[in-house]
Order: structure tokens, then sequence, then C-alpha cells
């Protein structure tokens, strides 16, 4: 999903997902997030492979996000938002699209995190480790 910061310009790239409502596990939440941000639903969601406690500045606003991400396994569909929720992601979605790791490795764009592409291939690679791995930016 690129998001765009209006009042800089600034775009990125980011994994589907988003918070945990009140009552719900992280897996329910990251089912109801797919569904809303992609139009997917009733996916199998595999282990937790990573996390990230991250830290930024968007439209003059401070967050914190601590983010899980799982290991999922989707066949071709055309990604489409249902339910965009909030201000923020309302006003700050830009696009959706799928892309191959070998595009995000040769794009000039910005993901977050900042070494998508690697930590891809390294999963691939690897698999799903016994804990997840904490990544950085």
């Amino acid at each position: 999903m690129r998001i765009v910061e209006r009042s800089s310009s600034r775009a990125f790239w980011i994994t589907p997902g988003g918070g945990v409502e009140e009552g719900e596990s992280d897996t329910d939440a990251l089912a109801r997030e797919l569904h809303e941000e992609t139009g997917i639903a009733k996916i199998p969601v595999g282990p937790l492979v990573w996390t990230r406690d991250f830290t930024f500045s968007w439209e003059g606003v401070t967050y914190r996000q601590v983010e899980r991400f799982y290991w999922l396994k989707v066949t071709s569909f055309r990604a489409k938002p249902t339910a965009l929720q909030g201000n923020i992601e309302v006003t700050s979605f830009d696009t959706l699209r799928w892309w191959t790791v070998a595009e995000i490795a040769e794009a000039s764009e910005t993901f977050a995190p900042l070494d998508l592409a690697e930590q891809i291939i390294h999963l691939r690679a690897g698999g799903p480790q016994p804990l997840p791995v904490a990544l950085g930016r």
C-alpha cells in the first residue's frame, strides 16, 4: 500500500495491517485489516516472523508503532480496499499493488521496513525462525 504525507509529499510503500481493536487478537486484527485494505477474506495466518518497534512523525504528529509481521501465502487476486478507516488512513492512502521481491529490491521507491526485500529473501531462504526476528527501520 502506498501512502503519501500530503504536507510534504513523502511517500512510502507499507505492508497491509493496522491497529488491534479492543478484544481482538493479533491474528483477528490482521484478518480484519487485510480485508479492509486489500479485500482478501478468510486467509490462513501463518507464524509471526518479524517484529518492529518504530517511532515516526506523520503530518506533524509523532507515532510509535509496535508491529508484528506474519507469514502469509496468498494466491493471486486483484487487491482493492473495502473499508479504509480513520482520517489518517483515508487521507494518506494513494494506491495499492503487489510487488515481486525482485521489483522491491530494484525499486527507487521507499518501503517500510527499509530493508523489506532483504528480509523477505532471508525469510524465503531459511523459513520462519523459532522466534520472530526484530527488524530495524
